[in-house]
């Protein structure tokens, strides 16, 4: 004979199979009720048990990935071969913001050796204080924007030489204009010396970038030299 706890217990097991079987992402493990419980109705536990799950292997993408590899590849190497048909870009060597000793002195000697050439030639002093300023104010040019040499030493010439024939024609040294011709001469003057005056100042800051290379190559065989003595006086 059935008591009512015991049909109580098998209408809600029964009840807990069918919502089972209805739900697809049930658990397959059941979990009784505790000793101390005298009803025996099973306990949902879908968060401590895992979902069943069928794994399939899709490999329809492969081929676009192998194909995105290969063509980053391609394009890879692509890049490699067009930066290595560029054409390797020199150093330019320019007039350093600092300099030593040894600097100063290739300085005053190249000074030296152009004011002698112009001593030779037996030339005006105006070509004297040219020459001079032209020479340091490419130096400052080259000092101050040295990441366009070019650039700076052109400007500086442009800048210095219409200067240098408007002073040149007021005092008369090229010229020998009177009134209005000596005003209509200015303009002419200072508008046809700034090509000469960039070409010029080329010259003077290729030739100063010059003294500045030979001065560094010495630097640099005075250092290996003095490396190679101490060395060989270390060794006994």
């Amino acid at each position: 004979m059935s008591t009512p706890e015991s049909s109580s217990s098998t209408t809600n097991s029964s009840e807990w199979h069918r919502l089972k079987s209805d739900n697809p992402f049930a658990p397959q493990q059941r979990v009784e009720a505790a000793p101390g419980n005298s009803s025996s109705v099973p306990i949902d536990c879908a968060l401590d048990s895992p979902i069943d799950a069928e794994i399939v292997d899709d490999h329809s993408l492969d081929k676009h990935c192998v194909d995105a590899v290969v063509v980053d590849q391609a394009s890879f190497t692509g890049q490699r071969q067009l930066h290595a048909n560029l054409p390797e870009r020199r150093t330019e060597f320019v007039v350093p913001k600092r300099f030593g000793l040894l600097a100063f002195l290739g300085i005053t000697t190249a000074i030296s050796i152009l004011f002698g050439g112009l001593r030779l030639i037996e030339a005006p002093p105006s070509a004297f204080i040219f020459l001079g300023l032209q020479a340091v104010l490419v130096c400052l040019a080259q000092m101050f924007w040295g990441h366009e040499p070019r650039v700076a030493s052109t400007s500086a010439g442009m800048f210095l030489f219409p200067i240098y024939c408007v002073v040149m024609l007021l005092e008369g040294s090229f010229f020998f204009l009177e009134g209005v011709w000596l005003f209509v001469a200015i303009p002419i003057v200072s508008i046809g010396s700034v090509p000469a005056g960039a070409g010029l100042g080329y010259i003077a800051g290729t030739c100063a970038a010059g003294v500045f290379l030979l001065i560094d190559m010495g630097e640099t065989k005075l250092s290996e030299l003095a490396a190679s003595r101490s060395s060989t006086t270390q060794v006994p």
